[in-house]
């Protein structure tokens, strides 16, 4: 699932989904993230500062169901410890990975 503000990141989006032979599986919509509706993700990608994504740990930790993995491109969210965390090439980004732990 993607949510994203700006309409043309979208049909980027859609493009590369399409060219990765994923388009079937993944969903984008314009809207903004505080305020969708994210509890049927099952994987949910963010490419957000830190400062958005500590705003949104609570918002995850809430609605995602058990086992719906959330994987942050660069920054940490909030005081969420990661599960993992990985630097994919020397010099390159640190991904974080959390998988929504059961209630």
């Amino acid at each position: 699932m993607g949510i994203e503000l700006e309409p043309p990141l979208i049909e980027i989006a859609r493009h590369m989904a399409r060219d990765a032979g994923v388009a079937d599986r993944v969903t984008f919509i314009e809207g903004d993230f505080f305020t969708a509706d994210i509890s049927e993700a099952t994987v949910v990608m963010l490419f957000l500062s830190s400062a958005v994504n500590a705003r949104l740990e609570s918002k995850l930790r809430a609605e995602l169901r058990p086992g719906t993995r959330v994987i942050s491109h660069q920054f940490p969210i909030g005081t969420w410890a990661p599960d993992a965390a990985i630097r994919p090439e020397p010099g390159g980004t640190d991904l974080f990975r959390w998988t929504i732990r059961p209630r």
